[in-house]
């Protein structure tokens, strides 16, 4: 029995014990450890208010917990804080909540899409876009193959993304929203690339056709089962709830959740580590609310709410599950913990000022709320730490109809690999001097080239064109 009641203590922990989420970089320059097991403030994060961003970001480590790097919706540094050489100019938008989120590619160590949203300030033009990061560039401190810089994928989205794994364990389902109407786009990510989206017309649909009404975060539970957005700059306003089918991508059973009778202005939401709890916090006037989705019943949902007491009842915006099992509050400038979010009511130990010396501005970095990432350790070695000269490698015919034609001037062995717009892997061939390839089979668009040597690298974008 003593053996059971230790496990079912230690339980939490275990399930939060993946180190990808260990550093947290935001606003302010900024950021918290949690290598520990205790969030500790630090600096040296380069994202700034009203210099680069003051709202989303995003961080990811390795599976030891070394910081790998960290995105605004306009740039990316490296594990060094230090602008990739090829890191900035990313289109997302500065005042967007969720403005970036960086998300590994399935079975690799070494790839990374970075999505960007633009800010309901330019009415959502660049839409949701992508790049993709290669740890392997810049003596491995990482780079963007610039060949999938900005990359559209959907126009008009609103402010709010997240993401969560497939129930194979393996692949990440990625979801968005599409502002001014009630669709949720849900996209594969797969070692393959990205699949084309699954689509969910449900809920609120923007009666009022605004732009301003886009803030507000949403997140996906960490066992994948629920989906929840904060509507902000909205009357009335809206938190919403949704079942998420992790098998399929689809959106489902829209409940409408009661908020704050202060009123308040909905912006931030997070799921406790257990699943059976929801939380939603505001820019003031608000408090901060809690549900218990326990029953899984609409009403007695809806009946559970609470508004956790707090000392002032005001200010706070963005929320953030970390993996030590607390969420984190964005305070601005102090941070707030709620301690124990599993519990219900007061008893989940909401301390408002928790963290004093670091400013957390809007938000925190947004994660995959399970923490259960798989990338691990970049297996890039001391090999490949530099590009490889042009001038020994050609093209011809680019634009290219059926065959194309590589000469290289280069002894060693190369290994050759070809993604198409969507980061879908299509082929992989070893060269030697020189090599025809026949792309008869592919479709018309632009492909990412990349050639490897055992110590140098190229990357070259290629168009099929008939």
């Amino acid at each position: 029995m003593r053996v059971i009641i230790l496990i079912l203590f230690l339980f939490p922990s275990l399930c939060f014990s993946q180190k990808q989420g260990n550093i947290w970089y935001f606003a302010e320059s900024s950021g918290l450890n949690f290598s520990s097991g205790v969030a500790v403030p630090i600096t040296g994060g380069q994202i700034h208010s009203g210099v680069d961003n003051s709202e989303g970001c995003s961080s990811i480590s390795d599976s030891s917990g070394n910081i790998l790097f960290c995105a605004s919706p306009n740039s990316i540094w490296n594990r060094n804080n230090q602008l990739m050489p090829n890191g900035t100019g990313l289109m997302g938008g500065i005042s967007c909540t969720q403005g970036v989120l960086i998300l590994p590619k399935p079975l690799s160590n070494d790839s990374f899409y970075v999505f960007t949203l633009d800010e309901m300030q330019n009415n959502f033009a660049k839409g949701l876009r992508y790049s993709i990061v290669y740890m392997c560039l810049d003596n491995g401190n990482g780079d963007l193959i610039s060949a999938t810089k900005n990359t559209l994928l959907l126009d008009s989205t609103g402010e709010k993304m997240t993401a969560t794994y497939h129930a194979n364990g393996t692949d990440i389902w990625f979801v968005t929203r599409k502002h001014y109407t009630n669709k949720f786009y849900s996209y594969l990510l797969t070692s393959s690339g990205i699949s084309a989206p699954v689509i969910s017309a449900i809920g609120w649909a923007n009666p009022m056709q605004a732009a301003f009404n886009a803030i507000g975060q949403m997140k996906i539970s960490p066992d994948g089962s629920k989906l929840a957005m904060a509507i902000g700059n909205q009357t009335p306003h809206l938190v919403n709830l949704f079942d998420f089918n992790n098998s399929n991508g689809t959106i489902s059973n829209y409940i409408d959740l009661p908020t704050s009778t202060n009123g308040g202005n909905p912006y931030g939401v997070a799921f406790s580590s257990d699943n059976s709890k929801l939380y939603k916090r505001g820019g003031s006037p608000t408090g901060l609310d809690q549900y218990d989705l326990s029953s899984g019943i609409p009403d007695t949902i809806k009946n559970s709410y609470f508004n956790v007491t707090t000392s002032t009842g005001y200010a706070g915006t963005g929320l953030q599950l970390a993996n030590d099992g607390k969420i984190y509050v964005s305070q601005n400038p102090d941070i707030g913990i709620i301690n124990s979010p599993n519990l219900s009511g007061n008893a989940c130990n909401f301390i408002e000022n928790a963290i004093t010396t670091c400013n957390s501005a809007y938000t925190f970095p947004g994660f995959i709320d399970s923490y259960k990432y798989k990338n691990g350790i970049p297996s890039c070695g001391i090999g490949i730490q530099e590009q490889i000269d042009e001038s020994t490698i050609t093209i011809s015919p680019n634009p290219i109809n059926s065959t194309f034609t590589i000469k290289s001037s280069i002894t060693d062995k190369l290994t050759l690999d070809l993604f198409d717009v969507n980061g879908r892997h299509v082929l992989s061939k070893s060269i030697c001097g020189t090599t025809n390839i026949d792309v008869n089979s592919f479709d018309n668009g632009i492909y990412t080239l990349t050639i490897k040597s055992a110590v140098r690298i190229s990357n070259k974008k290629l168009v099929i064109a008939r």
